[in-house]
């Protein structure tokens, strides 16, 4: 920060709480502006999870939260679950801001599947394939793509799941396992080989496990498939589902259901004309509502405004 150009705003990711709140403290001694942003509530969602229980730690990693948040110019929410728990914990809402996840329209395209892409996947003719690209992780509840691989073993279907997290090591040994011949694991790749993969596939996956802690979530990993022309289906009951079922772009199913992802997975196949409308329906709302041009120049609209109310100046 004291190495750093002088510049309107200072940006601090939180989580995590013991580098945002230093951050913060250091920019406001510097007399910069601060924006914080709240990807979640890390202490609120330790608790929930059982990996912090109740009592003097809580209360201490609270009270450091409320000063990170109360000495914050502006708060970036990510979810309007988010946003409604920044409120309830007392933050002026005046000084959240919107910054949701969106998509790279122009790399992230609809488009023929690329022959080398096709080849390079292993994917026979007639072969449908269905991604998942991002974090595998706890949140994600990944094992109802597990579960609907062994609905669908012996039909013309192939799970790819694209990246690494905590739950990598533990998914891939549970498919072999089970003998689950038709999902395939890969390393993280660039997002340029993600945007490839997805013009190979007949729909794209997200999923979030089941909860009120998830319930304000929405999956990042669905806006790309949008982006892509691709349907999604989505497995989970938060924002993430509500965008995708009220656009009409894919097909949700309940958090954890490995039948109904099965059968959603069949469905599609089943009705291409229809798969391809719902991919087109995406495509249009992430154009409309979620590119990162949108995203960001409204997000800087909402910081302006907090500048011209303090008297601080304009961010452009």
């Amino acid at each position: 920060l004291l190495r750093a150009h002088p510049a309107d705003w200072t940006l601090v990711e939180y989580p995590t709480l013991f580098g945002a709140l230093p951050a913060v403290l250091h920019a406001k001694a510097l007399r910069r502006r601060v924006v914080v942003n709240v990807a979640d509530l890390w202490v609120d969602a330790s608790v929930a999870v059982g990996a912090l229980s109740p009592g003097a730690l809580v209360r201490a990693l609270l009270s450091i939260e409320r000063a990170m948040l109360r000495r914050a110019d502006a708060v970036n929410v990510v979810t309007e679950g988010v946003r409604d728990a920044l409120v309830a914990k007392g933050v002026d809402p005046r000084r959240i801001c919107w910054l949701p996840n969106g998509a790279d329209t122009t790399l992230f395209r609809p488009g023929p599947p690329d022959p080398v892409e096709v080849e390079a996947l292993g994917l026979a003719d007639g072969e449908h394939l269905f991604l998942y690209a991002g974090t595998l992780g706890y949140v994600h509840g990944l094992d109802v793509v597990l579960d609907a691989a062994e609905h669908l073993v012996d039909e013309p279907v192939r799970f790819v799941l694209v990246g690494g997290g905590s739950e990598r090591d533990r998914l891939v040994a549970e498919a072999g396992s089970r003998g689950l011949r038709n999902v395939q694991f890969h390393e993280p790749v660039a997002p340029e080989r993600v945007a490839s993969m997805l013009r190979c596939a007949t729909a794209g996956l997200a999923s979030v496990r089941s909860g009120d802690l998830y319930r304000s979530i929405r999956s990042a990993k669905m806006f790309p498939v949008m982006a892509s022309g691709r349907p999604v289906i989505y497995a989970g009951d938060d924002e993430g589902a509500a965008i995708v079922e009220g656009v009409g772009a894919g097909l949700c199913v309940p958090p954890g259901d490995g039948a109904a992802m099965a059968d959603a997975v069949r469905s599609l196949i089943a009705h291409p004309a229809e798969a391809m409308a719902m991919g087109g329906r995406g495509r249009s709302h992430v154009e409309a509502e979620a590119t990162w041009e949108s995203i960001v120049a409204r997000w800087l609209d909402e910081l302006a405004v907090i500048d011209a109310r303090t008297g601080r100046g304009r961010v452009r």
